[in-house]
């Protein structure tokens, strides 16, 4: 975290807040992630396509199934 390089502390914080960037977060408990977390895991998932596939897979999908 903060470094030129991808930490495991990135891959899990980036990940806790990718899912609480999902909309049925916000559609269940209000809550919306602040620009700057956001801005994070955007920067995060351009530097890692592998975090990107997977969680654009099932992680994603389960969310999805929260809207329901």
């Amino acid at each position: 975290m903060g470094g030129s390089k991808l930490s495991i502390a990135d891959y899990k914080t980036a990940s806790w807040l990718w899912y609480l960037a999902h909309p049925a977060v916000k559609a269940t408990t209000g809550f919306e992630l602040p620009q700057r977390c956001a801005t994070y895991v955007a920067d995060f998932l351009a530097a890692s396509a592998n975090a990107k596939s997977y969680l654009e897979g099932v992680p994603k999908g389960f969310m999805d199934s929260k809207l329901a």
